[in-house]
């Protein structure tokens, strides 16, 4: 199955408690397929801020979901998104550039290993983005993620993350903008 909308509010808490002890759960399939492996899927759809270059072409694969989990991780880190634009058109043509930055503030306590994730799924090319089995073998998901970090992040990091979840509020209106003119 690939979800192809896979995004930050796609993903909700099954209960109230601790974090450590509650699960979290991916909802919304509405966009989901089943797909046949070598069978390239074409309907272009998903949210633009999350979606891999690919989409774009209308010929990809389920590693698109792949791509869309690096974007996630990116901006659960940062508090914004790895590819920005006022427009739906602007986003899509960072999107298909994949260039991105991993400097600054936010970035100078996140681990080697979380970068390093992050630049093995946001591949321009599907083939060279890490499989789902890569991305659980990697040392940043077995060795950090898996066993919870003890540090909390700094204030600069709350407000960063505050500050996307009104930057979504924004990439909602770009993406509706998005579908109007994918489907014109």
């Amino acid at each position: 199955m690939c979800h192809r909308d896979l995004k930050p509010e796609n993903f909700i808490f099954a209960g109230r408690g601790p974090l450590e002890s509650t699960p979290l759960k991916l909802i919304d399939f509405g966009l989901s397929r089943r797909f046949e492996p070598g069978q390239a899927m074409t309907t272009a759809v998903g949210t633009v801020l999350y979606v891999a270059p690919e989409v774009f072409t209308q010929s990809y694969s389920p590693s698109c979901d792949l791509w869309s989990f690096g974007v996630i991780v990116y901006c659960v880190l940062s508090g914004h998104p790895p590819f920005d634009g006022a427009t739906a058109k602007q986003v899509a043509k960072a999107v298909r550039k994949c260039i991105y930055e991993m400097q600054g503030e936010f970035w100078e306590p996140i681990s080697s290993d979380a970068k390093d994730l992050i630049h093995k799924l946001l591949q321009k090319k599907p083939e060279a983005r890490l499989t789902a089995s890569q991305v659980l073998e990697h040392p940043w998901i077995r060795e950090k993620a898996s066993n919870g970090s003890k540090e909390p992040f700094g204030l600069r990091h709350v407000e960063a993350l505050r500050s996307f979840g009104l930057q979504n509020r924004r990439a909602r209106s770009v993406q509706k903008r998005w579908q109007r003119s994918t489907s014109a």
